[in-house]
């Protein structure tokens, strides 16, 4: 089994897994739900449309 060096620059890591996550769910047509500013957000990745979901909606 081949391996790999694998390089992460800490400073854009997060915007590396943000684009990972929204072309993952862009391709499986999932949305993507997180926590912003104490507010609960359901996005379509495909639209752009967000929802703030009540606490009971969360799972």
């Amino acid at each position: 089994m081949e391996q790999k060096q694998v390089n992460f620059n800490m400073a854009t890591i997060g915007k590396d897994v943000e684009a990972f996550v929204r072309s993952r769910a862009t391709r499986l047509g999932s949305f993507i739900v997180y926590e912003e500013n104490g507010k609960i957000i359901k996005e379509d990745p495909r639209t752009g449309q967000k929802t703030i979901l009540q606490s009971s909606e969360r799972k």
